[in-house]
C-alpha cells in the first residue's frame, strides 16, 4: 500500500480509487479532482472542495483536456496568464495537472487547484497520485465499459445533427460496426432504376459487400421485408439460396431495415468473418440506429429536393437567374 496515498491503494473499484486519491490529496491542501475518458469525453470522477464542477469537455480543451491530449504534466502559477484555463469557480489562483497513464495509454488526469499558491513539489506529489491511482484501477480491471444505450445515444445525436446523405451513411456504417461488435458494416438500397446496391461500406469485408449483386441484397432484403430485423449467427450450414455468404465470407450477418412511411427503403447490415451469437440488446440498439439512419436519409435527401427547386425552374428545368 502507497502510505502517502492509503485511499487510492486499498480501494477495489474505479469509483472507489478516484474517491480515494482526492480525500489523500485534499489533506495536502488545495482542491482535488479526478478525470477520465469515458466515450471520448472527460468525465469528473470526483472532486473536493468545489461548489460547482466542470464535466464533459474533449480531450485539448483546457488545461486537463491539454494535460490528456499531449500526455504532459503542467504546473500553471498563475491561471489569469493561461488562455487555456477552464474556471469551474471564482477565484482560483493556480492550477497543477498529470496525466494518468494505464498501459501506455492516457485515460485522465489528476488536477488540483488553488485560491493562492500550490506547494513548490506540488508536480511530483500529483505524479505519484496519478501512479498510484493508475495501479489501482488496473488492478480494478481497467475502466468499464460504456454502456451500450449511452453509445447509441451519442451516434444517434450525431447523425440528427447531419444533412449530407453521404456523411449520414457513413457515420451509420461507422456506429453500426462499433454498436455490434462486428468487423464490418454496409448500407444499401435500391437506385433510381430499382437495382440495389451497397452505398457505403467500411471494415475488412467492405470490398466484398460491395461486391454483392442485386440478386443477393434482394435475397437478404426479403430477410426483413416485413419490418423485422434478421441475424446469421454463424456457425451452422449455410441453406440453398445463400451462397453468396460463402463466397463473401460472411461468418455471420445481422441485417436491420430502414423503414420510412411503412415502407423498407434500405438495409443497414453488419458482418464478420466470425460467428457472431444472437444478443438482443445489440439487435435493439440496432434497430434504434436503423430507425434514426432511415429518418434522416429521408430529412437529408428532402433538403436537397427543396434546395433543387430553389435554384431550378421546375417546368424547363433552367437554373434560376440569381
Amino acid at each position: 500500500m502507497n502510505v502517502r496515498f492509503p485511499r487510492c491503494s486499498a480501494a477495489s473499484t474505479v469509483s472507489e480509487a478516484c474517491e480515494g486519491v482526492v480525500d489523500d490529496l485534499w489533506e495536502y491542501g488545495g482542491l482535488p479532482s479526478v478525470y477520465l475518458l469515458v466515450d471520448g469525453r472527460l468525465r469528473c470522477q470526483a472532486a473536493r472542495g468545489y461548489f460547482q464542477v466542470v464535466d464533459g469537455f474533449p480531450p485539448g480543451m483546457g488545461v486537463i483536456g491539454r494535460v490528456v491530449a499531449s500526455g504532459e504534466s503542467v504546473v500553471i502559477p498563475d491561471v489569469a496568464s493561461a488562455p487555456h484555463f477552464i474556471a469551474a469557480i471564482p477565484g482560483l489562483n493556480a492550477e497543477a495537472c498529470v496525466p494518468v497513464t494505464v498501459r501506455g495509454r492516457v485515460i485522465g488526469a489528476v488536477n488540483v487547484e488553488s485560491r493562492t499558491t500550490l506547494p513548490e513539489d506540488i508536480c511530483g506529489v500529483l505524479e505519484v497520485a496519478a501512479a498510484t491511482l493508475a495501479t489501482s484501477i488496473e488492478a480494478a480491471g481497467g475502466l468499464p465499459p460504456v454502456h451500450l444505450s449511452q453509445r447509441l445515444a451519442r451516434i444517434v445525436v450525431s447523425l440528427t445533427s447531419l444533412t449530407e446523405v453521404e456523411r449520414i451513411g457513413a457515420r451509420a456504417v461507422e456506429g453500426a460496426i462499433e454498436l455490434s461488435g462486428m468487423s464490418s458494416a454496409a448500407l444499401c438500397g435500391p437506385g433510381d432504376d430499382g437495382i440495389w446496391s451497397v452505398h457505403r461500406a467500411s471494415g475488412p469485408l467492405a470490398e466484398t459487400l460491395v461486391r454483392w449483386t442485386d440478386d443477393d441484397l434482394r435475397v437478404i432484403a426479403s430477410w426483413v421485408d416485413a419490418g423485422t430485423a434478421s441475424h446469421f449467427p454463424g456457425g451452422g450450414e449455410i441453406p440453398s439460396g445463400y451462397e453468396f455468404l460463402l463466397r463473401a465470407d460472411v461468418g455471420s450477418i445481422a441485417v436491420q431495415p430502414l423503414v420510412v412511411g411503412g415502407l423498407v427503403t434500405g438495409l443497414l447490415t453488419t458482418a464478420d468473418i466470425r460467428p457472431v451469437p444472437h444478443d438482443f440488446t445489440v439487435g435493439a440498439a440496432l434497430e434504434l440506429l436503423a430507425a434514426q439512419t432511415a429518418a434522416s436519409l429521408a430529412t437529408a435527401t428532402a433538403i436537397a429536393e427543396l434546395s433543387l427547386r430553389a435554384l431550378q425552374d421546375p417546368l424547363t428545368n433552367l437554373y434560376n437567374a440569381a
